[in-house]
């Protein structure tokens, strides 16, 4: 890495890559590439196109609290389950199959 002045803002100085900082990046990125492939391959293809999926919703989701300024907060939700235990309402818990469909 080399530190620059920035043509906009001469008081900012911004951090750029060297061509060296480029091929250990390069390789950093191969390596995470190596490793989630090993980690996947016990799953079958539409487990893992499932598991895409829910984390693309769980984004969207944390956009959109992002975008309403508060995102959503662990103790409420641990709140608002005691609160329907203590009514004698339980929460409702997806039942899954073996192969991990909601049924």
């Amino acid at each position: 890495m080399r530190r620059e002045r920035s043509e906009r803002d001469r008081r900012v100085v911004e951090i750029a890559l060297t061509p060296e900082g480029r091929r250990q990046l390069q390789g950093g990125k191969r390596l995470v590439v190596e490793l989630l492939n090993s980690l996947i391959t016990p799953f079958s293809r539409q487990e893992v196109e499932t598991l895409i999926a829910l984390l693309q919703r769980m984004m969207g989701r944390l956009l959109e609290a992002d975008g309403a300024g508060s995102a959503p907060q662990p103790q409420e939700a641990t709140r608002t389950r005691r609160a329907a235990q203590a009514g004698g309402a339980r929460p409702h818990r997806a039942r899954r199959s073996r192969r991990g469909d909601a049924t």
